[in-house]
């Protein structure tokens, strides 16, 4: 299994950081291309997130997280997840 690269990792925890603050940096996107462009600079989705913890997270861990404490085990799954989701990306 390929390790997780340099900037998926950055992205995932760009994500990270942005649910333990509560402050999502977006911009508006209209393609697949502007999404990786923009997650590239460091914005961050909620939504994105969202969608990876619900396939990749479990639900302890997510539990975890709501009230403040990010256990290594939310942090391993969320990498995997955003290297699965960002795998067709080459990043």
């Amino acid at each position: 299994m390929k390790r997780i690269s340099k900037q998926v990792k950055a992205i995932a925890d760009a994500h990270i950081e942005a649910k333990m603050i509560g402050r999502w940096i977006g911009q508006d996107v209209k393609n697949e291309e502007e999404l990786l462009q923009s997650l590239l600079i460091g914005c961050t989705y909620k939504q994105l997130l969202d969608l990876v913890e619900v396939n990749y997270v479990t639900i302890t861990s997510q539990m975890l997280i709501s009230v403040g404490y990010v256990p290594d085990s939310y942090r391993a799954q969320v990498y995997k997840g955003f290297k699965e989701t960002l795998k067709d990306y080459n990043l």
